[in-house]
């Protein structure tokens, strides 16, 4: 499986990359593929990750931007200030889902909807919405459809745990404790957890 996750506005938010980071190192153990997929250059999403402590082989294989493939393709762009590069509407929010489809990626994990709509047949899109804040739906939406892609019926954890990768994840307790209390909650919030298509549902019970 190939996971891609963006940087601003996921992980770069400090509950998100808790929520995240040790399910990434999960991923990469279990032999899976977890990139990263965001706007900037290349070298400026390097040095971004370092700041969050972020490890190559560790969390991530390998990282993906928009500018850099852009420039690959020879689109038309504008640096308008440092480090802040502009192209159209379409070429811009297409550019996750050309990458997603050329590098056969199966979740992409965002907080712009703009995405979804050029994600290719197969690749999964997962929101996470930004309310005023991270809503916890959105997280939650993003912890259960990974959990459902792990290679086991009991979930992301129990292939954590299964594999002994826990035991050398520091903090992975506490985060997963973290989560867990997160869902527990969270699933108790009826109307806004369970809609009328029985499942999680941003539309309460107007799903």
């Amino acid at each position: 499986m190939k996971i891609a996750i963006d940087v601003h506005g996921v992980l770069q938010d400090p509950f998100v990359r808790s929520l995240l980071k040790p399910l990434m190192a999960a991923f990469i153990k279990e032999g899976h593929r977890v990139y990263i997929l965001s706007g900037p250059e290349t070298s400026q999403i390097h040095r971004e990750l370092a700041e969050m402590e972020m490890v190559a082989g560790t969390h991530y294989n390998a990282v993906f931007s928009i500018v850099d493939y852009l420039m690959s393709k020879g689109v038309e762009m504008e640096e308008r200030k440092p480090g802040h590069w502009w192209a159209s509407d379409k070429d811009w929010w297409g550019s996750k889902g050309a990458i997603a489809a050329e590098e056969e990626i199966d979740i992409v994990i965002d907080d712009s909807p703009q995405y979804e709509e050029y994600m290719p047949e197969g690749t999964t899109f997962i929101l996470v919405d930004q309310v005023g804040g991270y809503s916890v739906l959105g997280l939650l939406k993003a912890a259960r459809d990974l959990r459902e892609c792990a290679q086991t019926a009991e979930g992301v954890y129990d292939v954590v745990e299964a594999a002994g990768v826990h035991k050398h994840l520091p903090g992975y307790d506490r985060e997963l404790g973290k989560l867990r209390r997160v869902l527990k909650e969270t699933e108790r919030l009826d109307p806004f957890y369970r809609c009328r298509c029985g499942g999680p549902c941003d539309k309460g019970t107007e799903g």
